[in-house]
């Protein structure tokens, strides 16, 4: 799989018919087997008359990264070139059951009075009428529901710790302040280096995911947490419930970086084009963001799913077996 994601593209955003002809041998991992997707993605035409756009539309699915994980489920962005979506140019989307997308609406509101999360925009559910038109029908599939979120420019918590030109300073700072905001509240439950969107300036933001490093604007302009469907609010956990879920936040947090790190150590042309930065000057940019982890939280080591690399025995090191 490794190979297959280093040769499929510097491009994460694919329009919806190419994406899933390029990746149709995962098909069932881009689509996911569980719902149908709304508003058939190929049409134009539908996707308008339910976000009320005038302007030409344009439909993308996100697709493999370097170092990055398939989507659990369909996502998608919708562009207009009359930035008339949702008065805006980009809207992000998220396919899943009715249920699923209703606690993520709930959640994304009650942690927007705290800190930063993507705008809720809409929700849509399909008419029963309109299944026999989608592309993506499958037998025993449900009726899915749409969540509209507003697009952020961005790049991962995992990218941005290795890219040289973004102060490490700042960063840490500005993700150890997010984290003990949320952890004020709530607890995410799925916390991954990729959940952690560091917010870019549009243009740079596009150049670093398509591998061009000329000219680039590293000014952090926000962190943003993502993909909050499983998180709880503190409410919800007896006191010693609420403080091993978010233990389970940090450790998961650090497998995920850790594992994303490991991958990118290998001696590949594609990968020192999209990450030029040495291997040493990694791991100490890393070191930083331990460091301060180490010193807000209670950190415990995941003894699952750690590679063996430089990356792993540097974090074992740094932070103790």
């Amino acid at each position: 799989m490794l190979l297959h994601l280093l040769k499929g593209g510097s491009n994460i955003w694919l329009p919806i018919n190419e994406a899933l002809d390029k990746y149709k041998q995962y098909r069932h991992l881009i689509t996911a087997s569980n719902y149908i997707t709304p508003f058939n993605v190929v049409s134009e035409t539908d996707v308008k008359h339910n976000f009320n756009s005038n302007g030409k539309v344009s439909i993308f699915s996100k697709t493999p990264s370097i170092g990055g994980n398939w989507a659990t489920h369909p996502s998608f962005k919708y562009s207009s070139d009359q930035n008339d979506i949702f008065e805006t140019g980009s809207v992000f989307s998220k396919v899943s059951s009715k249920d699923n997308i209703m606690i993520e609406k709930e959640n994304l509101i009650k942690m927007k009075e705290h800190l930063p999360v993507p705008e809720f925009l809409g929700f849509f559910k399909n008419r029963e009428e309109d299944i026999s038109e989608l592309l993506e029908m499958k037998s025993g599939c449900k009726i899915a529901a749409l969540l509209v979120e507003e697009f952020i420019d961005s790049i991962s918590l995992g990218q941005a710790l290795i890219e040289e030109r973004i102060n490490a300073d700042a960063l840490v700072e500005n993700v150890l302040e997010t984290l003990k905001k949320m952890h004020k509240f709530c607890a995410h439950r799925d916390l991954k280096h990729s959940h952690i969107r560091i917010n870019l300036d549009p243009k740079t933001a596009e150049n670093l995911a398509r591998g061009y490093r000329e000219e680039l604007d590293v000014e952090i302009e926000g962190v943003f947490i993502i993909d909050v469907e499983t998180t709880k609010m503190g409410n919800e956990f007896s006191n010693e419930e609420f403080k091993l879920n978010i233990k389970t936040d940090i450790t998961q947090l650090l497998t995920s970086i850790t594992g994303y790190m490991s991958t990118l150590e290998y001696d590949i042309e594609v990968i020192k084009k999209f990450f030029p930065t040495p291997i040493a000057q990694r791991l100490k940019r890393y070191g930083a963001f331990l460091d301060a982890v180490k010193a807000g939280y209670d950190v415990e080591l995941s003894h699952r799913f750690l590679p063996e690399s430089k990356t792993t025995k540097f974090l074992i090191d740094r932070l103790g077996s």
